[in-house]
């Protein structure tokens, strides 16, 4: 690691090993927060990436951040995708029975973390995952905050999962299961080049544009398949690809990303064969946490509610300066 006079600076390449094991030691570190995967949206995606970390005095890390971002008329802004949705500040908890000793350790290295940030990117927004519960320095900070939503559970028992189900819900798959289907779980091109294809039609319906070109969602997912960091499942019906779904997979937790599906086959109850197909699968392999990943569209969350799954908040933080703070307001106006 570079010697440096100061304990917070840029993390040199050769050093992401450094940070991607420092957030494996940490309970609320993630895939979202790891190099070997927020570089290779920044490769995809023609970003910049970097990470900047703090050294406690035994010259360990014991906080930063990973992130991506765009540089754009001289004026640097770190970049949010949804594809890295629980990305922010990790922090090494104190070793202390005394909360105030914690409390006071986690706010001087964030705010030592922030004010290098703000030096730097007028635009700075972080996405928590739904460990991290206390968001006030950042309020205090004078970051606007947001709470989202998103569905968890563990599921390490299939059958008891089933049974917690809706009755619509067990209803649609019972329909399905006596079509003519199978699954695919391969992860390679053709279900990559599938899921791009599914996807974009299904956002298309919703008024929305899939960002992603082929070529660009090939480049990250195949990069992922290699570090077996995503899974690809898709369901056919009658020898046609009828609906898939992306997760991200690390440790022994499974992230909801994407799902992208044909509209002739909504009622054919397939769609709720490919979920409970997916948690079987999780399970034989040691996944025993899931992630939706998101519950605030009211008609996607109340599909999502017929699985039971815990419903639960995480928040966001976004501090916008300069002139760029004005032109955000007349955006949101």
């Amino acid at each position: 690691m570079q010697e440096q006079m100061n304990s917070i600076f840029y993390l040199e390449e050769g050093d992401f090993h450094l940070w991607d094991g420092f957030v494996d030691s940490l309970e609320c570190g993630s895939i979202f927060n790891k190099s070997v995967f927020l570089k290779r949206i920044a490769e995809v995606l023609n970003l910049n990436f970097a990470i900047v970390v703090y050294l406690n005095e035994s010259e360990e890390i014991a906080g930063g951040f990973a992130f991506c971002y765009k540089k754009k008329y001289g004026v640097k802004y770190i970049y949010f995708t949804p594809l890295a949705q629980y990305n922010f500040i990790l922090i090494k908890d104190r070793e202390t029975i005394y909360l105030s000793k914690k409390q006071s350790h986690h706010y001087k290295i964030l705010s030592l973390i922030l004010n290098f940030l703000e030096k730097e990117y007028f635009i700075i927004k972080f996405s928590f995952n739904i460990n991290y519960k206390d968001i006030r320095p950042y309020i205090w900070k004078g970051y606007e905050t947001n709470i989202n939503y998103t569905f968890t559970k563990k599921i390490t028992d299939t059958d008891k999962i089933y049974k917690e189900f809706d009755y619509a819900l067990r209803k649609q798959i019972k329909k399905g299961e006596k079509l003519n289907y199978k699954i695919d779980s391969e992860n390679n091109e053709i279900n990559i080049k599938i899921l791009h294809k599914l996807n974009a039609a299904t956002y298309k319906r919703q008024n929305l544009i899939f960002k992603l070109s082929y070529k660009q969602f090939y480049n990250l997912i195949n990069g992922l398949f290699i570090n077996e960091l995503a899974k690809i499942y898709t369901i056919y019906y009658e020898e046609k690809p009828i609906s898939s779904t992306l997760l991200f997979i690390e440790k022994n937790k499974a992230y909801h990303m994407l799902i992208g599906t044909e509209k002739s086959s909504y009622n054919l109850g397939l769609n709720q064969v490919l979920m409970i197909e997916v948690f079987k699968d999780l399970v034989k392999n040691g996944i025993n946490e899931f992630d939706f990943m998101g519950a605030n569209v009211e008609s996607i969350a109340n599909y999502k509610a017929q699985f039971s799954f815990e419903l639960k908040p995480f928040y966001s933080a976004l501090k916008v300066k300069g002139i760029l703070k004005y032109h955000f307001k007349v955006k949101k106006t």
